[in-house]
């Protein structure tokens, strides 16, 4: 043990010797430190964030039944209708702008692909049609699955799984979190480049300089060394993870607050139809952060001993993680909803909010599998398929 840990020192150690691991761990930093506190920087902008808060208090504890959506409707037909931009108003500030959350619920609650709920129909609303909100809700999560070629057994699935959602939803401050799991999303992207940056050297590096026949020639050559590498690679991603966490922790509470772990997710997005709150909501998103990083780097392990030269790497990295952040496949067919579903499966795409909790359900064995329990899952497994194929992509290298 005291041999690899030697070993794995003396790896870390170049490591940081490498000037690209150094500007790429500062500028993933530095970003991640700027991005998390552009909500403040600005004129009276940290002025807004405590006045929505204290809107959200005064909203709290309340649960969001046609008494609420009227009341919301009503604070909005405030609104001249011939406002250029409603919310610059003083009939939004004034009345309007407190619902502010509430009418996010019913826009995109009720939104539908042939229909949209805007501020004339907030204005418009009813009482039958506050009364109905979960009904259409319902059905258009229904709609929804339908036409992204869902299969019955998906969808009753899905229904099973919001039956067991408490409605009428209750109200909570819950900012925080939602900044929280937005934001981590711009983290993993930033971090699996970085991560992919700092290890496509790996193996590749001593094939460039030639210490590969060195290494592969002496004593603990194939062996401990071998496993001080991947061991090194793997932790760094971690560590690398955990800290940018951390970071984005620590600044996103200090501004927002940590108020309302318990809340239920479908305050953030109404549609989303699993029984989890916020704060379980980011714990597992953080999770699945960490185990895209581990994934990324044993994947990119694996490239480095077979590619035997970083920049192929890199850019095979960059390709495989940003071309699916990009590709939206749109179509009503099963062969486009499994590819929707293979993209998902991609370290970037599973670390978007909405992936791990979308109506992407995975079949196995007659049972369907939640998202973000399986996209974990294969992350995991694709890991330990990687890292025993880098060992031997290497270890098996002609000198």
């Amino acid at each position: 043990m005291s041999d690899l840990l030697r070993l794995v020192s003396y790896e870390y150690k170049k490591l940081f010797k490498r000037k690209s691991v150094i500007v790429s761990i500062l500028v993933l930093y530095i970003s991640l430190t700027a991005t998390c506190l552009i909500p403040v920087i600005g004129h009276g902008k940290y002025d807004d964030i405590k006045t929505d808060l204290g809107y959200a208090e005064a909203l709290r504890g309340r649960t969001v039944d046609s008494e609420l959506i009227m009341e919301t409707a009503k604070a909005y037909s405030h609104i001249p209708d011939d406002a250029d931009s409603y919310s610059s108003t003083a009939e939004y500030q004034t009345y309007a702008r407190p619902y502010s959350d509430i009418y996010k619920l019913l826009r995109l609650g009720l939104y539908n692909a042939n229909y949209i709920f805007n501020i004339t129909e907030a204005k418009g609303m009813d009482e039958g049609q506050a009364k109905s909100y979960y009904e259409q809700r319902q059905k258009n999560m229904v709609s929804d699955m339908r036409n992204n070629a869902a299969a019955q057994d998906e969808i009753d699935f899905m229904l099973e799984c919001d039956s067991k959602v408490d409605k009428p939803f209750k109200y909570e401050v819950y900012k925080g979190y939602c900044q929280f799991m937005e934001y981590i999303y711009t983290t993993a992207v930033v971090l699996i480049f970085v991560i992919s940056v700092c290890l496509a050297p790996m193996f590749a590096g001593e094939y460039t300089s030639g210490a590969a026949r060195l290494i592969l020639t002496s004593k603990y050559g194939k062996n401990r060394l071998i496993s001080a590498k991947l061991f090194t690679g793997i932790s760094l991603s971690v560590m690398l993870a955990v800290i940018a966490v951390l970071i984005q922790t620590v600044i996103i509470f200090a501004i927002y607050g940590t108020e309302g772990f318990g809340a239920a997710i479908q305050l953030v997005g109404p549609n989303i139809c699993y029984d989890i709150s916020v704060g379980e909501a980011s714990l597992i998103l953080v999770g699945i952060c960490i185990v895209a990083c581990i994934c990324t780097a044993a994947v990119t392990m694996l490239l480095s001993a077979i590619l035997k030269s970083q920049f192929p790497v890199i850019i095979f990295m960059s390709l495989m993680n940003f071309v699916p952040m990009v590709l939206n496949i749109e179509g009503n067919t099963p062969i486009i909803r499994t590819v929707n579903k293979i993209m998902i499966l991609f370290p970037v795409r599973m670390c978007n909010i909405w992936e791990p909790f979308s109506s992407y359900m995975f079949g196995m064995a007659g049972h369907f599998i939640r998202p973000y329990v399986f996209l974990p899952c294969f992350a995991i497994i694709l890991a330990f398929i990687a890292l025993p194929l880098a060992r031997r992509g290497f270890k098996n290298h002609q000198i």
